[in-house]
């Protein structure tokens, strides 16, 4: 079949017959779309592209609406993930301040219950004080008030700020204060020393000769009662000592003062530097010595000998101190430990020691007051 030829119509007079015609042939051949306008019966196919063209451009329209839409979903999307991300953000920032108050009132709690165990040290301390006080007025007919401990260092820190205090004020009621482990060195200012005196007291102390830490021993006296008459610098190796010689004010009484201190064996070797046969015979050197002397004598300080289960060496001397005609007077234990370490030894024939107590804890160390009457 094919189409009418130019200038013939066989539909002339009737225009709708043609137009259907028109239609019946797009579909068949869909190239040439009879027209029934005036300026020529067929159109090329270009009319059919422009057809197409409009398609294609909404394709691409719908191309891009579908890319906006996309884009506005993804952008709802990072934003609903933003607010996640803040919500987060924030419930950890309250988690993190939750945490810093909590911190805050253990802190608050901590303290607390610092200051409590203060308000009860504090209680604690006055008791003592009153029960040394009520010790001291209850001593009659003796000249010279004593105290005797190992301090575990007088040191000018501020571990010590307390135990210095505590010394002082044991001091006010005495007139002689013997201490071992002072653990002060040879500094030349004597810094630690002078902090630790007592008011209107005169130290004399002997440092630890090597670089071990610890050690140390010294006598304070009240200086309106005694004036030093003689001092020895003689050295042992198995103990450190102080040998001195106080004068009764103007009287020509005279007592010898002998501070002793003996290092403990090491925790770790189990040894000491020197063993205790080494320290007998030195000892028993120090004792022929001072017994060639007149007058008082009052040896005292922490031996480390636990004369209440003795071994071998310590039932030695036990001996060595009755072949000398000496008398040890503390009998209850002076050491957290349970054992009797601080030991006080004069004369038999003196009977110098009254009113001997074995007080609180100074360090691991008991305080011990003691009167003498010479």
């Amino acid at each position: 079949m094919h189409p009418p030829a130019p200038g013939k119509n066989r539909f002339d007079g009737q225009p709708d017959m043609r137009i259907k015609e028109n239609r019946i042939w797009a579909e068949k051949w869909n190239q040439k779309i009879p027209l029934s306008s005036g300026k020529g019966y067929w159109q090329s196919k270009q009319v059919t592209n422009r057809g197409t063209g409009n398609a294609t451009e909404d394709k691409e329209k719908d191309k891009e609406e579908e890319k906006v839409k996309i884009k506005e979903e993804v952008a709802v999307v990072e934003n609903k993930e933003e607010v996640i991300g803040e919500e987060k953000e924030d419930a950890k920032e309250e988690k993190e301040e939750v945490k810093e108050k909590e911190k805050e009132e253990m802190k608050e709690e901590v303290k607390e219950k610092e200051k409590e165990e203060m308000k009860e040290e504090e209680k604690k301390e006055m008791k003592e004080e009153v029960k040394e006080e009520t010790d001291y007025a209850k001593a009659t007919g003796a000249n010279i008030q004593f105290g005797l401990v190992n301090a575990r260092s007088l040191r000018d820190t501020k571990s010590n700020i307390r135990k210095i205090r505590k010394l002082k004020k044991l001091a006010s009621k005495r007139d002689i204060i013997v201490v071992s482990e002072t653990w002060f060195t040879n500094d030349p200012n004597e810094t630690d020393v002078i902090n630790a005196c007592p008011d209107e007291f005169i130290p004399v102390h002997e440092p630890r000769t090597d670089d071990r830490k610890g050690g140390g021993v010294a006598v304070f006296y009240r200086e309106s009662k005694f004036k030093l008459a003689n001092f020895s610098t003689t050295h042992y190796g198995s103990f450190e000592h102080l040998d001195i010689s106080l004068n009764f004010g103007t009287d020509t009484r005279q007592i010898r003062l002998i501070m002793i201190y003996r290092p403990p064996r090491n925790r770790k070797t189990r040894q000491t530097q020197f063993d205790k046969g080494d320290f007998l015979e030195h000892f028993k050197d120090l004792l022929n010595n001072a017994q060639e002397e007149k007058g008082k004598l009052l040896i005292c300080g922490d031996f480390n000998l636990n004369i209440a289960k003795p071994d071998q060496y310590d039932k030695g001397f036990l001996k060595l101190m009755e072949d000398h005609g000496l008398v040890q007077s503390v009998k209850k234990p002076t050491h957290t430990g349970g054992n009797i370490l601080d030991l006080i030894i004069t004369k038999q024939s003196d009977s110098l020691v009254k009113n001997l107590t074995v007080g609180n804890y100074f360090s691991d160390h008991r305080f011990i007051h003691f009167e003498i009457n010479i």
